[in-house]
């Protein structure tokens, strides 16, 4: 009984490293970009990223075009938005730090 919960908080112990490890990462990655070491270009590439992982989950090659509707769905809605925030002139400005 006691090796069991021996190997229980050894294996809670490594669960806490990663997500801390993780954790550190992530604020790192936010102060750089709120601190504008990482500027827009990161975050386009990043954007361009996710959405090339859109179509190639949602949209394969080896699928008929007719079974994408879901994920063209998706992307005519995010296209419809997008264009209306075009029309009214609203970009969001980029914030520099104080």
């Amino acid at each position: 009984m006691e090796g069991r919960n021996f190997d229980t908080r050894k294996h809670l112990l490594q669960y806490d490293d990663v997500m801390n490890k993780q954790r550190e990462e992530i604020y790192a990655l936010r102060k750089e970009i709120l601190t504008g070491k990482l500027g827009r270009d990161y975050i386009i590439a990043l954007a361009e990223d996710v959405a090339e992982d859109y179509v190639d989950r949602h949209c394969p090659p080896a699928k008929d075009p007719s079974e994408w509707d879901g994920a063209l769905r998706v992307a005519r809605s995010w296209t419809r938005s997008e264009s209306s925030r075009q029309r009214k002139g609203s970009r969001r400005t980029r914030r520099t730090p104080s």
